[in-house]
């Protein structure tokens, strides 16, 4: 019901209108599970969750990448469908009368109030839609506690080997020091006040609410909570560790200050018996052993698992997730491009799949073609080297360049180390390189060049459509760096800068703003010159007429 409650604390989307198309399956073996699958209504409210809970950890919503966080949503949705295939194959059956009676005693909680009945009908389409979202998470839960049972008991006496075995780090992490302190900020003050503790002139806590600048601590007579020795600075804690129950020790320099610290008490763990006897770290354990079982369980059993999305905004973005290499995602860039232009209904998703698709691969092409051409200069003994023949050779390289002064010689074997370096990285990132011939290395590398170039028009095409629509700055910014030469573009980017500059014609020196006009009066004249467009045409000549007057005005 958590999610519910998350759901209602958002802007209200009306999803009654959404049918109950299936946007992705869960798949085993390569084969899809027909009975297995998300709908779009459960997407859509699964989603809103997702972006709910980027806003509360603080996570930056990027509006480019919208198709990876909704295609990310699915994935984790159908996941949970894997937990649910496991209890069906081991014949479990929930309790589907309890199910049942839950789901009517949690609606009605929330249909019984008339305004957050309509939330929630506004939501889920109907009262029967709602409780089957309800239903389903409950569901869930009721699976996650029987894999819980059957793969996460965790017995006592695996809890006490763990303890045997880890003792030493489990120590360090729960002894315990309970302290009252006093801060300041130099010793001499520190003495000071110890003096006036030890004569009796004033109590340890008195003196904490008087003299310390720790204000929190202050308050309660300088009362920390109980520390271990990751909690707080070492000076600190090794100076209490090591005093009698009772004592007053200090000053003790921090880079916080000087601390007179009383010791209140201590807990100490010398036997793993003591830990033993601890129930709270014992069932610490028990449930870092029992996510450790059901973690490894997850990543092994799920392995068999897939997920085929057939949501039509999202299946090039799955594409995208699922490449394997920089010629998939070349080949997936050139079919997305080509099924913009040629698709009468294009999901605005594609476009956003596209850009970052396009940004992507501009990245990684520069990379490869320098690695490309690295191999190209290779011996074929380099290649054939495996990485821990290919380390030594490196450190024997290493060796030798140390050893010569700046020469030809030098340059020759630092080069050679860079190349090997490469080849390195190739041999971990990108394998399927080395099995290329010389010949198809440099015809890889002219394709790749090529390919970049029209990339760059093709991605100028698509990202200008995006920005015709939302008119957004960083979009424009983009486009003007990619062709600074398209007339709309021009425009709308330097009428942004012009409107800017206008804000400080009057408040800024002459030589700062002069050659700034200087330079939009060329842009917009250039602007003028290669325009088609009548109306950018005209609002071009308006602008240079004020720019004129301005600059006239100026040199008065």
């Amino acid at each position: 019901m958590k999610k519910v409650l998350v759901l209602l604390s958002l802007v209200v989307f009306v999803l009654a209108g959404f049918s109950e198309e299936i946007v992705g399956y869960l798949m085993k073996d390569g084969k899809i599970l027909s009975n297995y699958y998300l709908t779009e209504k459960a997407f859509k409210i699964e989603y809103l969750n997702s972006l709910q809970q980027m806003q509360q950890n603080g996570q930056q919503f990027d509006p480019m990448k919208e198709p990876f966080y909704m295609v990310s949503t699915i994935k984790t949705a159908l996941s949970y469908k894997i937990l649910e295939y496991y209890a069906n194959e081991n014949n479990y059956k929930p309790n589907m009368e309890e199910i049942d009676r839950k789901v009517e005693e949690l609606a009605s909680q929330y249909l019984s109030n008339e305004d957050t009945k309509k939330q929630i009908i506004s939501y889920f389409g109907s009262e029967d839609s709602f409780k089957d979202y309800i239903k389903n998470n409950l569901l869930a839960s009721y699976y996650y506690k029987y894999i819980d049972s059957k793969i996460g008991t965790v017995t006592e006496n695996e809890v006490n080997e763990y303890i045997e075995k880890n003792f030493e780090k489990l120590k360090e992490d729960n002894d315990k020091v309970l302290t009252q302190h006093i801060l300041v900020t130099d010793e001499a003050t520190a003495n000071k006040i110890l003096n006036e503790i030890k004569s009796g002139k004033i109590s340890f806590e008195d003196a904490a609410k008087k003299y310390s600048i720790d204000k929190n601590s202050a308050v309660n007579g300088g009362e920390i909570n109980w520390v271990t020795k990751k909690q707080v600075v070492e000076p600190y804690f090794l100076a209490a560790w090591n005093a009698k129950i009772g004592s007053i020790v200090g000053p003790v320099k921090t880079d916080y200050g000087y601390h007179l610290i009383k010791v209140k008490d201590k807990k100490i763990y010398n036997s793993p018996e003591d830990m033993e006897n601890n129930s709270e770290i014992v069932e610490k354990i028990k449930s870092d052993l029992k996510n450790e079982k059901l973690y490894k369980w997850y990543m092994d059993y799920s392995k068999q698992f897939d997920f085929a999305i057939v949501y039509k905004p999202l299946i090039y973005e799955d594409r995208i997730q699922k490449a394997k290499t920089i010629d998939d995602l070349m080949d997936i860039e050139k079919k997305l491009f080509d099924a913009i232009k040629t698709d009468q209904d294009v999901p605005e998703e594609w476009k956003l799949s596209y850009v970052t698709l396009a940004k992507k691969i501009k990245e990684q092409i520069p990379e490869i073609i320098e690695l490309e051409k690295s191999l190209l200069v290779l011996d074929n003994k380099y290649k054939n080297l495996d990485e821990k023949a290919l380390d030594e050779e490196l450190n024997k390289i290493e060796e030798e360049i140390s050893k010569l002064k700046d020469s030809p010689e030098k340059k020759e074997k630092d080069q050679l180390k860079t190349n090997l370096e490469n080849l390195y990285y190739i041999k971990i990132m990108y394998p399927y390189l080395i099995n290329k011939t010389n010949t198809e290395l440099k015809e890889d590398i002219k394709e790749k060049e090529d390919y970049s170039r029209e990339l760059n028009n093709r991605n100028f095409i698509i990202l200008k459509e995006i920005y015709m629509k939302n008119k957004d700055m960083n979009t424009l910014v983009e486009l003007y760096q990619l062709n600074p030469e398209d007339p709309e573009i021009a425009f709308d980017y330097n009428y942004s800068y012009y409107n800017y500059i206008k804000q400080y014609i009057q408040s800024q020196p002459k030589d700062v703003i002069q050659p700034e006009l200087e330079k939009l009066l060329k842009a917009f004249e250039g602007i003028v010159e290669k325009t088609d467009n009548p109306e950018i045409k005209s609002q071009s000549e308006k602008i240079i007429e004020e720019i004129k007057t301005t600059l006239k005005n100026m040199m008065q």
